[in-house]
């Protein structure tokens, strides 16, 4: 029998392929494992295996190290990309699970060039916004925050109970609202303090090539930002420049167009005092401030009086739906977490929808304030139609649950008088879905009236009908 004999040889420890083990507890399992590649990729375990708080007598006496926040199967899976054995093959094969378990562990730990990898296999296979909202908030990747925030604004399915639950009511809400206003571009500035926030922590997580590739974009964005900004001040003043020598600039003249010898507004016993023919207090829809240009060079058009209504009927019938949705989960004795963010996400649409409304105030074609008496006289029979609409749509503040005014329509027997009339009255039934009232003695006086009780149906309804 032959006995085993251990022989000490002196020699150099090789610089590579001697390594020192360090054992870890995970989900009740003890691994022990060479030392040196979570301190190669890794600046959590570099400071955390630092040798001065990692003694080998600490190791012989059998203290593993407790790695918290990870289970041992999840572990496991990360081992093997990191130890990779069993394999005569370079390239290894991981399923769509295991690449999520792999980002959120290296991301945890800071292995860069892990994660990196880990967005690279991902990245074609996340199909569901709502997983890429979750992810990316969870894993610092903002990319995939908007884009799943602009896939929920695109589609054309609204987002479900279940859905809202999983990315916050608040959120939601925040959503609705740039789908009902078909914002897809403002997605970016609506959501800008949670993306920037993301792409600070991001950036505590980038490899050593996606920062100087970052670095670039930069220096290359700010070079090129002076020559975009000078190149559309000549365009946007070609006369400007022209002149710039003698210091000459060209004024822009804004011509009144002639009127056709109406007065402008009529009586309001609301206090709007009526204009002479040839003067406006605004400009009409159609128009656009002198100078107002896109980004293209063209004429920035101004919402119409109908696209503004449209709008608040639409954020109007969000708050409706809302309230209703707390009301069920008050219903249900929900947890007053979901409560509490139900709560918040009204009280932000509350004063959106009152910052819109003073916004629309200040630039009313007709009226300077809610009108409770509106009197029609002969003229074109689109304003008068947009009197009426933009009198209805004074009414619509964020706490309003019914509205009543008087409408008083323009007399005369003639073919125009009539039209107006007839087109008014078809208005406000089969647009507005009003069913206005007579005055059994003044039969042009009608009363336009939306109760309490009938409000959030009729919201409802046009709000719906506008979005097909």
């Amino acid at each position: 029998m032959t006995a085993l004999t251990t022989t000490i040889t002196e020699g150099e420890r090789d610089r590579i392929y001697y390594w020192d083990t360090v054992t870890f507890l995970v989900g009740g399992c003890i691994f022990k494992l060479p030392r040196y590649q979570f301190v190669l990729g890794s600046a959590y375990f570099a400071e955390k295996l630092e040798p001065p708080m990692l003694s080998d007598e600490a190791e012989i006496e059998g203290a593993p190290i407790t790695l918290e926040g990870v289970t041992a199967p999840q572990f496991r899976v990360f081992l093997k990309l990191l130890f990779p054995i069993h394999s005569t093959s370079l390239t290894l094969s991981f399923t769509k699970a295991e690449w999520l378990i792999i980002l959120e562990l290296s991301t945890l730990w800071q292995f860069h060039e892990f994660r990196k990898l880990a967005k690279e296999h991902l990245e074609p296979q996340l199909d569901d916004p709502i997983e890429k909202i979750i992810l990316g908030r969870a894993v610092y990747v903002p990319k995939w925050l908007k884009d799943g925030y602009e896939t929920l604004v695109a589609r054309p399915e609204c987002i479900s109970e279940e859905e809202s639950e999983r990315i916050g009511h608040l959120t939601t809400v925040r959503l609705y609202i740039l789908r009902h206003d078909r914002a897809l571009d403002l997605v970016a500035s609506r959501f800008y303090e949670e993306i920037r926030h993301l792409e600070q922590l991001e950036d505590a997580h980038r490899t050593t090539e996606e920062r100087f590739r970052v670095s670039e974009e930069e220096a290359e964005g700010n070079l090129a930002q002076p020559v975009a900004e000078t190149d559309a001040e000549r365009e946007a003043n070609p006369k400007e420049q022209e002149d710039g020598a003698t210091g000459v600039r060209e004024e822009v003249r804004v011509e009144q167009e002639p009127s056709n010898g109406d007065s402008s507004v009529v009586d309001n016993a609301a206090g709007k005092v009526e204009l002479p023919p040839q003067v406006e207090s605004h400009q009409p829809p159609h128009t656009t401030t002198p100078g107002a240009l896109e980004s293209d060079g063209h004429p920035e058009a101004r919402p119409t009086i109908e696209d503004r209504l449209q709008t608040m009927l639409s954020k109007r019938a969000l708050k409706i739906e809302l309230q209703g949705q707390l009301n069920d989960l008050r219903a249900r004795g929900e947890d007053s977490a979901a409560i509490e963010h139900a709560e918040e996400a009204l009280v932000e649409l509350s004063k959106d929808i009152q910052q819109l409304y003073e916004e629309y105030r200040k630039n009313f074609l007709y009226w300077e304030k809610a009108p409770e008496d509106i009197r029609l006289k002969k003229g074109p029979t689109p304003e008068a139609v947009d009197r009426v609409r933009e009198g209805i749509l004074l009414h619509l503040t964020s706490d309003c649950k019914a509205f009543k005014f008087q409408l008083t329509l323009p007399p005369g027997a003639g073919k125009v008088s009539v039209k107006l009339r007839a087109t008014i009255k078809s208005f406000l039934k089969d647009v507005m879905k009003i069913s206005p009232t007579s005055d059994l003695n003044y039969r042009r006086k009608l009363t336009i009236e939306v109760t309490e009780g009938e409000f959030e149906r009729w919201a409802l309804d046009l709000a719906q009908r506008n979005t097909q």
